[in-house]
């Protein structure tokens, strides 16, 4: 690639073709890659067959196309009812995008999405993934093999300026520069309560590598909204310690193996029904950002994003069920089964069951984390 990206993204870049032999190397001697792929396929291929075609591969898109996207065929085929999309119409082949999206799992949101490209003939994105998630040698391997880039969390001062700044830069580089698109979330860690709520900080982020004409580049970039919805949450029930220290004005402090467990359960967990979105690019639908002031454009766009987000949010039944317990009605019956709704409150019964805490309290919580989206939705 270019010297550029060597000197400037060296440190956060995903592998280069010339690297990914290199990289399927390290990660063949890992144990726990090995049980990782030993899992996904369910014993059905012998992991020495997956080892003999992991090695004459030669390129990001090979590995993708041979090991990524027959493994998630796996996973959704064993944790998932259905797997749907919709809107991959608004896109172009051939054009790069910035995909904002709802973020809900910490792996799979970003790597169904490359899924539905690949299988359409689409080049796949580039993913940011925050530095946490990578702390393992061999998990870093295998997200950068997997077109991944890393996003330096927690720096302070001028260290996060700068992280900032190469950052914005990456993204756009990657999009103006290579052709390649972008997927990024729209918010700094998982949706936990069921709002999805741009942050104003990312857009600023995404708007510094163009700051002498931020809302040009912001267009440049072409952003498309992107939502992703799952019947169930697999990492419900871990959601809910932080959001009752919340509720109760206490100070939550992550577990060491938290992400790790969420990652896992979020892959292994039943997830019912999916369903992804690509919703209208902002440049179609936000032609007045054109004379945004720069003291508005942020809030316009994520305005704009957030919109999107919820005209296109798949609403499941156990969004409607949770509205109506929640509010001790029956307003949304049409929109579910009995059957269902039984079924519903077994799973809410068997995952507060693991969660300490008052009763009503974590119900509450755990009723408004489904109930949330349909609130939102009767909003816009």
């Amino acid at each position: 690639m270019k010297e550029v990206e060597q000197m400037e993204f060296e440190d956060i870049r995903p592998l280069h073709d010339n690297e990914v032999k290199e990289g399927i190397a390290r990660l063949l001697n890992v144990q726990e890659f090995k049980g990782m792929v030993d899992y996904a396929f369910q014993g059905k291929i012998p992991f020495e067959q997956i080892e003999q075609q992991l090695r004459q591969i030669t390129t990001v898109k090979q590995f993708q196309s041979g090991l990524i996207t027959k493994m998630l065929g796996f996973v959704i085929a064993k944790t998932s009812e259905s797997f749907t999309f919709s809107g991959l119409e608004n896109l172009e082949k051939g054009k790069a995008y910035l995909f904002l999206s709802t973020h809900r799992d910490i792996v799979l949101d970003s790597a169904l999405m490359n899924l539905v490209l690949n299988d359409n003939d689409y080049d796949t994105a580039r993913i940011a993934i925050g530095d946490n998630l990578v702390k393992e040698p061999w998990i870093n391997d295998l997200v950068r093999l997997n077109k991944s880039f890393i996003v330096k969390r927690g720096k302070q001062g001028k260290d996060k300026v700068m992280a900032s700044m190469q950052l914005s830069k990456y993204i756009a580089h990657s999009i103006l520069n290579d052709n390649e698109s972008v997927w990024i979330a729209q918010r700094e860690g998982r949706t936990k309560d069921g709002i999805d709520k741009t942050q104003p900080g990312l857009i600023k982020m995404l708007s510094i590598a163009g700051r002498k004409a931020p809302v040009e580049h912001l267009r440049q970039l072409n952003i498309v909204p992107v939502t992703i919805s799952y019947e169930y949450n697999p990492c419900d029930a871990l959601l809910l310690p932080e959001l009752l220290a919340k509720s109760e004005e206490r100070e939550y402090v992550k577990g060491p193996m938290e992400d790790l467990i969420s990652m896992m359960k979020g892959i292994e967990g039943k997830k019912g029904r999916i369903h992804l979105s690509f919703g209208d690019p902002l440049n179609s639908i936000g032609n007045n950002l054109v004379d945004v002031t720069e003291e508005k454009f942020v809030n316009q766009i994520v305005d704009l994003v957030d919109h999107e987000v919820y005209k296109k949010f798949q609403l499941f039944p156990t969004n409607f069920i949770a509205d109506d317990l929640l509010n001790q009605q029956t307003k949304w019956a049409n929109n579910y089964t009995t059957e269902e709704k039984e079924t519903f409150k077994k799973v809410m019964t068997s995952r507060l069951a693991a969660v300490e805490g008052d009763p009503e309290k974590l119900k509450n919580i755990y009723l408004k984390m489904y109930a949330n989206p349909v609130i939102k939705n009767k909003e816009e």
